[in-house]
């Protein structure tokens, strides 16, 4: 927690919306599900907080670093970010200018909950937050009985607003009211509640959660993940400890590699030491993070390929210059190698991932080109001196994957998804 004049408030190094990245680099209502429940893979290793259980399937809209889910707080019905690097409930509300100011027209009305009479505050490390008031009313994502809940009514943000996944009119503006977290309790702004906790604490779910991310949508599982979504088996991770995210939902890694199409590959311990290290894993935000002492090895080995000469050379990591092409995504990711995490807490387990959903970001514009910028970053460049080698891999093992945080067990696991719509 750090301090907010004349409020309590929340520090949150999850979940970023990177905006000063650009200036850093002088760049740029669903039912219940009806699949296979977890607990039924027989590949799966451990237990599981949900066997037995159908979970509740929220369908997601929005990219990047805004997934959204329709939300009714009160009576007002509103777009929140899904947040797994944060806890509190915050929603614009009646009376807020800058909300307003943004082009959010979805408000939540404070006369429809109860004024506990408590200031509140969230600040992200991104620099943006939001300031406002604790009101308890019932809130209720898709399908999902309301529960009475603490959240913040907010009253001054300059972090909600229409966000576009790519140009008009290929991808028109989502709408982002407010923001839900799913992180654990200890994240949470003081007097208010966590929405997971809470439906755990009644019965209403098992106590844990799910997600799976597409370019744009994709769905959240309340209380377990539907094995239809999936191509193999869940494997376990346990939820890591310590570093600059402790507390949050982390896994250990102990290397990457850079694996080519032609099966040469590269591979990187992820400390200098060779020890594994705690990875934060957030459904915020696509940046990918790692020690300075893997960063430099990665990005010559990328720069080196001889596909990446289309996109730019070693300098363009270092600038962040990005480069519109008229090659889709998708055929980088046949030329380019893919980026493979390796976790500790078990021989061969990997998370594997694309290019463009790793280390290059894509952008669509609306004349069929595409945007790429840099993806990848060494954690020196956020002066985290008072931190040894800081990984977060941020949203992007949701898009391969579906992520399970089995919170009942205190383990995250992961199965292949199927490909996105």
């Amino acid at each position: 927690m750090v301090g907010c004049s004349g409020a309590t408030s929340q520090s949150r190094f999850g979940s970023r919306a990177w905006a000063f990245l650009a200036a850093v680099l002088t760049a740029c209502a669903g039912p219940k599900g009806t699949g296979p429940v977890a607990g039924d893979d027989s590949a799966a290793t451990g237990d599981t907080a949900s066997d037995g259980f159908v979970p509740f399937a929220v369908p997601l809209a929005g990219c990047s670093w805004h997934h959204t889910a329709a939300a009714v707080v009160g009576d007002a019905v509103q777009q929140v970010a899904i947040d797994s690097g944060s806890t509190t409930l915050a929603v614009s509300a009646v009376g807020c200018t800058t909300c307003e100011d943004a082009g959010v027209l979805a408000l939540y009305d404070p006369t429809h909950g109860t004024d506990e009479g408590e200031s509140a505050a969230g600040m992200y490390a991104s620099g943006s937050g939001w300031s406002g008031e604790v009101y308890g009313d019932t809130v209720a994502l898709s399908g999902i009985a309301p529960a009475a809940l603490h959240f913040a009514a907010v009253s001054r943000s300059d972090m909600f607003g229409p966000s576009s996944c790519d140009a008009d009119p290929i991808g028109s503006p989502s709408a982002v009211d407010g923001i839900i977290g799913l992180a654990p309790d200890v994240w949470l702004v003081p007097g208010t509640d966590s929405y997971v906790s809470t439906l755990a604490a009644d019965g209403t779910i098992p106590d844990a959660f799910a997600l799976r991310l597409c370019h744009v949508g994709g769905t959240l599982w309340l209380g377990g993940y539907d094995g239809a979504e999936t191509t193999g088996g869940m494997t376990y991770a346990p939820i890591a400890s310590g570093g600059l995210f402790d507390g949050a939902y982390q896994v250990s890694v102990y290397g990457f590699e850079l694996l080519a199409e032609d099966g040469t590959s590269v591979a990187v311990a992820a400390s200098q030491t060779g020890s594994a290290l705690p990875a934060l894993l957030d459904s915020g935000g696509p940046s990918l993070i790692v020690p300075d002492s893997a960063y430099v090895p990665l990005i010559a080995a990328i720069s080196g390929d001889p596909a990446f000469a289309e996109i730019g050379d070693a300098t363009w990591w270092a600038y962040g210059t990005p480069t519109v092409l008229s090659i889709p995504p998708t055929e980088f990711d046949t030329k380019l190698p893919r980026f493979i995490v390796h976790l500790a807490g078990g021989e061969g387990m990997t998370l594997s991932m694309p290019a463009s959903e790793s280390y290059l970001s894509a952008y669509a514009n609306a004349d069929g080109t595409y945007t790429y910028s840099p993806n990848l970053y060494s954690d020196a460049l956020f002066h985290l001196e008072d931190y040894a080698d800081v990984i977060d891999l941020g949203n992007l093992p949701m898009y391969s994957y579906v992520v399970y945080t089995d919170r009942a067990n205190q383990q995250i696991g992961f199965a292949p998804a199927i490909p996105c719509p």
